[in-house]
């Protein structure tokens, strides 16, 4: 099985990372999130699955996530714990199948779900190096390299750079923060670098180009399915850090789509970041996935 080495990808000017994870382009989600008139309550989420609230168009619902990476909890059953290495080197169709295992209303986490937890996350001004939306940059997780593997989590939220070797709480910010916290005042760990995650979704047509998210086109198709809202962008946005929010790599049509990077991508890891780049039946050890309950 071909090992994804660390998700190279040309981004115009970016620098190419020596990895084979490609990037691709997104199709729409085949079904929306939810059943419209359904209300699902925070109570209802399973232990370690954090409340997510709706966002249009992205999701009609709200429902609820992982609140860490997937971990094989010893019988091949996919949990959301803290401890332990994530599951990784597993296909999409794979990790589809084990989310789905769970019961009739999990499954794995869509383009539309991530993207609305994305822009949450985007608007609300803890996760910011400033303390203010839109200024300074949002902070990218393990991303530096150190160490060279992906990282187990704690339950404490007030040790969100355990393991990166620095130093930070829920209030001290620094880029290596793992953690990110939803406008609800929910805490998800390792959406942004750590690992690449699976989402469900499939690509057709390979977009023209590749892009820093924050240098996307206000409104065009790479920003609404991969994109910040123009609101959450910061002024700075030609430039490292890139307002924190990643690259989109959707100049290949690979087949299937993974986001939020990993351990080595720096600034180019972020809760927006996009690659296109590997096929479905692609596994490897910086590729991991998150589940999610719907109703």
């Amino acid at each position: 099985m071909k090992k994804l080495l660390v998700l190279n990808f040309v981004l115009l000017s970016l620098p190419v990372y020596s990895a084979s994870w490609k990037k691709f382009a997104v199709t729409p989600p085949t079904s929306s999130t939810g059943t419209a008139g359904t209300a699902l309550t925070s109570a209802q989420c399973p232990t370690n699955y954090i409340f997510v609230p709706s966002l249009s168009p992205y999701t009609v619902t709200a429902f609820c996530v992982a609140k860490y990476e997937m971990k094989d909890d010893g019988y091949g059953t996919p949990a959301s714990v803290a401890a332990g290495t994530p599951w990784v080197s597993i296909d999409r169709s794979a990790a589809r199948a084990k989310c789905q295992s769970l019961g009739g209303s999990y499954d794995l986490i869509s383009n539309d779900q991530w993207q609305t937890i994305a822009r949450n996350i985007a608007g609300v001004a803890s996760n910011w190096s400033s303390g203010i939306v839109a200024t300074g940059q949002i902070n990218w997780g393990h991303s530096d390299g150190t160490p060279g593997n992906a990282l187990a989590a704690v339950t404490d939220d007030n040790d969100p750079c355990n393991g990166t070797g620095q130093t930070c709480s829920s209030t001290v910010w620094d880029s290596q923060r793992r953690t990110h916290k939803l406008s609800n005042g929910n805490v998800i760990w390792d959406l942004s670098a750590n690992l690449y995650e699976w989402v469900t979704n499939d690509l057709t047509v390979a977009y023209s180009t590749n892009y820093f998210v924050s240098t996307m086109t206000n409104g065009d198709n790479e920003q609404n399915r991969y994109g910040a809202d123009m609101a959450t962008i910061c002024p700075a946005r030609w430039a490292s850090p890139y307002c924190g929010m990643g690259a989109a790599r959707i100049g290949f049509n690979g087949g299937a789509i993974g986001r939020g990077g990993e351990w080595t991508m720096g600034d180019q890891a972020g809760i927006f970041t996009t690659s296109m780049e590997a096929p479905a039946n692609y596994a490897a050890n910086n590729v991991g996935f998150r589940c999610v309950f719907t109703h």
